[in-house]
């Protein structure tokens, strides 16, 4: 049996009628193929993405097994597709929540930008209102000055509200006579405190330093003629009379600067001399076993200055940099006839020709008995007794080969025991007179000189000494103290 329907069937005059053609459904199919297509192509190409990530999210798995269960997941965003309808209105739902959660941020944002500013507009107010009485207030106080004036003997104290010395004058009804003057000119400033002194003119001297130095004012303290002369007391400065005082015409102001300093100096700490015995030196002279040296130490003062000039000093601290060294001498006990040659400081020719007479070879100069001599001996300190003490001009010599002016040999010695030689004036200081001159020692004036008959040297003392070296070592001294303890024999 054929299966061609006849040209003559109902279903084919439905056709002609206007009914469906079999075109129209296969053009129907073609489209749902198509759309098909980009569906599957847009899930191809999903899936492609879906693998690359969860290939670089799980680089482990089998890349089949991703691909199957992304399939899986394609399955549901078909569903997606099959229901855009849906999805557009879950996001419009989304939309809506995340526009009321912003909308409700900016309200509680807005509440409170809108509490603070009534807070703003509470306090802004009261401040300016307390502003307002501060100044009120302030300019009252500084307007309201407590002023002293000096005015014909009175002491008158004000308040006033005035700017100017002109003005408080005026409002006081204080009338300047023709020769009277107030301290402050009309125009200046008035101050709290302040003071006006109302006076004919007078004259006040300031001595500091032997200088006098005069000004003319109208009145004022002690202190106020001081700062017009440019002078700040500090608490150690001295002014007679008291910087408080009242000034009346000729006055004189004394003003002493003091002033206080720490100074640090470096000084000397004198060695001191270890004396001892030897059989190998002659007598009268001494070996010295070890050379003394001075030690140095650091020592600070407060020194007092008056106008510039030291008056004082007192010893603050010390600290020993440098320790001293002693110096030990030994004093010969030997007698000339020991031995042939002294030692340290000359020659003895004890032979037959001299002996008997005693002569002595002593520095170049034969001299009958020199006495005991000694070379650089020890300074003893000074003594704690005495009738007085004066300046002296001092000088040294030496040996002469002649004996002194009172017939006796002169000595080098320095001891109070066994004091040395000394020239003198005799009208100034008697023969026979114990004397100790400082850095020398003790000595008896038993000698002069030429300088006797000179007036203008009236003072001088010529010491004896065993050596021209030390002679000139010595050299002239001037106002050197020269301590008497004893006058005349």
């Amino acid at each position: 049996m054929s299966n061609q329907i006849p040209t003559s069937s109902k279903r084919h005059r439905r056709r002609r009628d206007g009914s469906a053609s079999r075109s129209m459904f296969a053009n129907v199919y073609e489209n749902d193929e198509k759309k098909n297509k980009r569906n599957q192509g847009d899930l191809n190409s999903s899936t492609d993405n879906n693998i690359e990530k969860s290939e670089a999210k799980k680089g482990r798995n089998d890349r089949k097994n991703v691909v199957s269960e992304i399939k899986k997941f394609d399955l549901k965003s078909l569903k997606i597709f099959e229901s855009e309808d849906k999805g557009d209105s879950e996001r419009r739902i989304r939309r809506n929540k995340r526009n009321i959660k912003t909308l409700g941020y900016f309200s509680i944002g807005a509440v409170i930008l809108i509490s603070i500013a009534v807070i703003l507009i509470a306090v802004i107010p009261k401040k300016n209102s307390d502003d307002n009485i501060n100044s009120v207030s302030e300019p009252f106080d500084e307007i309201q000055k407590n002023v002293i004036i000096y005015y014909n003997g009175d002491k008158l104290d004000l308040s006033t509200d005035a700017e100017t010395v002109g003005e408080l004058l005026k409002e006081n009804e204080i009338i300047l006579e023709e020769s009277q003057k107030a301290s402050y000119n009309n125009h200046e400033i008035i101050f709290d405190g302040m003071e006006i002194y109302i006076n004919n003119p007078i004259t006040v001297f300031v001595i500091n330093k032997g200088i006098t130095n005069s000004i003319t004012v109208y009145g004022g303290r002690v202190k106020d003629i001081l700062e017009k002369f440019e002078i700040v007391l500090d608490e150690y400065d001295i002014v007679e009379p008291d910087s408080d005082t009242f000034v009346e015409d000729q006055m004189k102001i004394y003003f002493t600067d003091i002033e206080i300093k720490e100074v640090s100096v470096v000084e000397d700490i004198p060695y001191e001399t270890e004396e001892g015995e030897t059989s190998t030196v002659e007598r009268g002279y001494y070996h010295e076993e070890q050379e003394g040296r001075n030690g140095t130490v650091q020592v600070t003062y407060e020194v007092r200055y008056s106008d510039g000039i030291e008056q004082s000093r007192q010893e603050i601290s010390r600290e020993v940099i440098d320790e001293p060294l002693s110096r030990i001498i030994l004093w010969g006990t030997a007698n000339p006839s020991d031995k042939n040659t002294a030692s340290d400081g000359g020659t003895s020719d004890n032979n037959s020709d001299d002996s008997d007479n005693g002569n002595t070879d002593y520095d170049d100069i034969k001299v009958k008995n020199p006495g005991e001599q000694a070379t650089n001996p020890s300074v003893p300190p000074a003594p704690s007794d005495y009738i007085e003490i004066m300046l002296g001009h001092v000088t040294a010599y030496t040996h002469t080969g002649n004996t002194t002016a009172t017939g006796t040999w002169p000595r080098s010695t320095r001891t109070l025991d066994n004091p040395g030689t000394c020239a003198v004036v005799p009208g100034t200081i008697p023969y026979g007179s114990l004397l100790y001159v400082t850095g020398y020692g003790y000595c008896i004036a038993e000698d002069t000189g030429g300088f006797r008959n000179d007036p203008d040297r009236w003072n001088q003392i010529d010491l004896f000494m065993n050596t021209r070296e030390e002679c000139i070592i010595w050299g002239r001294r001037l106002d050197v103290n020269v301590y008497i303890l004893r006058k005349g024999y």
